[in-house]
């Protein structure tokens, strides 16, 4: 390359924080992390030792399962000869679960790694970590609870 195209190939650029992805993120979250869980898990663990027995018909439980979907394998059979039926969990957002699951085990309290994940949003300019309540921590806790016994 002459010099006349070595400046040119320098000063021509577009800085990467001028660019879209640069501003909102990248494209991460395109690719949601999908969780398989054991259905024992999800009916017996956080359905009914969550909650108890008087709030199974409340809100409160009804949104923690909401973020489970029933599916089944009719491939594989339990032990009972039984199409083994199981749940599955999207994370829309990958980079927030990761970043609420280490505040998280690194001590914090589900309000605490709500605050922290928002003043980290707004300190970094990163629109890609998006917003969160506590009830989101709280099932983000869940989800890594359950696929940790599948």
């Amino acid at each position: 390359m002459s010099k006349v195209e070595k400046e040119s190939y320098f000063t021509e650029k577009v800085r990467y924080k001028e660019t879209i992805p640069g501003h909102f993120g990248t494209s991460q979250n395109s690719h949601p992390n999908v969780f398989k869980i054991n259905s024992l898990i999800v009916e017996t663990v956080i359905g009914d030792m969550f909650f108890h027995p008087d709030d199974h018909d409340g809100v409160t439980r009804t949104q923690a399962l909401k973020s489970f979907t029933p599916c089944s394998d009719p491939n594989v059979y339990d032990d009972d000869s039984e199409t083994r039926s199981y749940y599955t969990v999207a994370i829309k957002n990958p980079l927030q679960f990761q970043l609420i699951i280490a505040y998280l085990a690194s001590g914090l309290s589900f309000r605490q790694a709500e605050n922290v994940l928002t003043k980290t949003k707004k300190l970094t300019g990163n629109a890609q970590l998006g917003s969160i309540s506590d009830a989101i921590v709280a099932n983000y806790a869940r989800i890594v609870q359950s696929s940790k016994a599948f």
